[in-house]
């Protein structure tokens, strides 16, 4: 199974290089990854289209309304959480492509740190490749 290219007008996606993915991703990772992708890129596609389809119409002037409340917010609840995670200042997150700063983040004696492939990592091939490097080369030894 390979992974398809389809763009979807007004939505630029990022690609990675031709031949980078099996030259350049750590060996296994596409046989984890392509049935990742087969069971959620054509919801992926038909999300990005929903959203398409929904700036169009505020375009036209039909701006979105909220959702009707839902017992998720309207009622009470909590979410139970282990005692390590308590503690508020072990909420350590930063771009995965800076190697410095992921050596700081996992030498810092925070309890938890989340390296980010997404928000804080530029979307492009070299910053992905680099954050996925650094989590191996620097997470996976300890």
């Amino acid at each position: 199974m390979a992974v398809t290219r389809q763009s979807i007008k007004g939505f630029h996606t990022n690609y990675a290089p031709a031949g980078a993915s099996e030259r350049e991703l750590p060996s296994g990772f596409l046989r984890f990854f392509i049935p990742l992708h087969g069971k959620f890129a054509e919801r992926h596609r038909a999300l990005v289209l929903a959203r398409r389809a929904a700036l169009e119409e505020s375009l036209r002037g039909n701006k979105p309304s909220h959702l009707p409340p839902s017992a998720a917010t309207r009622d009470e609840w909590r979410v139970e959480l282990p005692a390590w995670c308590e503690d508020q200042r072990n909420q350590m997150t930063g771009p995965a492509d800076d190697a410095e700063l992921v050596v700081k983040m996992l030498n810092s004696g925070a309890p938890g740190v989340m390296l980010d492939l997404e928000d804080s990592t530029v979307n492009a091939w070299e910053h992905q490749r680099l954050g996925v490097e650094n989590i191996l080369r620097h997470c996976v030894a300890r």
